[in-house]
């Protein structure tokens, strides 16, 4: 598995191989879900997956010129 490469599929970025959206991901856990709980309602997507997700996330967090941080 290339975790890399994260898919657009039509207008959504996806976790790759799926058609799993990353904001349902993020929405799930908004929403109080666990990871867990967000792997047994979307089995195609791997935990490995949603684990690099979260580290570009993080990353991107740390970089004082990052979307995020304004």
């Amino acid at each position: 598995m290339s975790q890399s490469t994260i898919e657009k599929t039509s207008k959504y970025l996806c976790f790759p191989g799926t058609q799993v959206p990353l904001a349902c991901f993020l929405i799930h856990l908004q929403q109080g879900y666990t990871v867990t709980e967000f792997l047994q309602d979307f089995p195609s997507v791997q935990k490995e997956q949603v684990d690099y997700f979260l580290e570009i996330l993080i990353e991107e967090m740390k970089k004082p010129d990052s979307v995020l941080s304004e």
